[in-house]
């Protein structure tokens, strides 16, 4: 009795523990659905895409995505909008400043960075924060 007694209350356990997650995930999942703006594409084969960052990130909105196919992007980058800048593979794609002056200068508030390669600086900054807060930059090299 003691053994059918303890199956039930391990089940029933096991049961709410998977239900609990359900609602966690269902949560997260809507709170970046409304989040999300609009998803900008830079590379790639599709004629439709940005040929720079910066052409992207002139044309974002707050609260929009660019995500960068992997290819070198020789340019200086200025952000100063309030949005996530994702990068195919850190590894492969690179924006590259030339030497000359900040590879990337962040001016806004709430920006993301992920998955890239900074590189040619020179003596500036690969990365530059400038009076923003909440930057974030995950999974990014120099």
């Amino acid at each position: 009795m003691n053994a059918k007694r303890m199956n039930i209350i391990l089940l029933a356990l096991v049961g709410l523990l998977i239900t609990s997650f359900l609602i966690l995930k269902m949560e997260i999942v809507n709170s970046v659905a409304q989040g999300a703006g609009d998803i900008l594409y830079v590379g790639g084969s599709s004629p439709s895409n940005y040929t720079s960052i910066q052409s992207a990130i002139n044309d974002a909105n707050d609260g929009d995505t660019i995500f960068v196919y992997s290819g070198v992007y020789y340019e200086n980058v200025v952000i100063n909008k309030s949005i996530t800048l994702i990068g195919e593979n850190k590894e492969t794609t690179i924006i590259d400043g030339s030497n000359s002056g900040d590879v990337v200068n962040i001016t806004a508030n709430g920006v993301t960075i992920e998955g890239f390669t900074i590189r040619n600086s020179r003596w500036h900054a690969g990365i530059k924060i400038c009076y923003a807060n909440n930057v974030n930059i995950y999974n990014c090299k120099t």
